[in-house]
C-alpha cells in the first residue's frame, strides 16, 4: 500500500467514527430532550410544522426535528426574515441547550461535507499496486 493510501484509510475510518458518534449522540438527545426543547419555541411556525409533519415518525421523526432545530439555531437570520421564527423565543432558549445544539448541527455539516470530500479523495486514489 502506498502513502496516499495510508492516508485514505485513516481519513476515511475517522471522518466515519466521528460520523456515527455524532448520530448516536443526535439520537440520544432527540429520543430524551426532543419535547423539552421545543417547549421553549412554542410559537415559531418552523419548529410547529416539523411537529406536525414528524410527531407520528417515531425516532426518525424525533431525529430530524432536532436536527431542524439545530439548523435554525445556525442560521436564524434567514429563518427570522421569512417569519418562520420568533427570535425572543430563539434567544430564550438556555445556553447550555443551544451551544449544545449548534455544536451538534455544525458538526453534522462539517463531517457530511468531510465525508463528500472522501469520495472525492478516493475517486482520485490511484489503483493499489501489484
Amino acid at each position: 500500500m502506498t502513502i496516499m493510501h495510508w492516508i485514505f484509510l485513516v481519513y476515511s475510518m475517522t471522518v466515519t467514527t466521528l460520523l456515527f458518534l455524532n448520530l448516536a449522540l443526535t439520537i440520544y438527545i432527540a429520543h430524551r430532550k426532543i419535547d423539552y426543547i421545543e417547549g421553549f419555541l412554542l410559537n415559531c411556525n418552523a419548529i410547529t410544522g416539523e411537529k406536525k409533519l414528524w410527531l407520528h415518525a417515531g425516532l426518525m421523526g424525533r431525529f430530524f426535528r432536532l436536527t431542524n432545530i439545530s439548523f435554525i439555531l445556525l442560521i436564524p437570520k434567514f429563518y427570522a426574515r421569512k417569519n418562520l421564527i420568533d427570535v425572543k423565543e430563539i434567544n430564550n432558549l438556555p445556553s447550555k441547550i443551544k451551544t449544545l445544539l449548534i455544536f451538534l448541527g455544525s458538526s453534522l455539516l462539517i463531517l457530511t461535507i468531510a465525508f463528500f470530500g472522501l469520495g472525492v479523495f478516493m475517486h482520485y486514489l490511484p489503483p493499489l499496486p501489484k
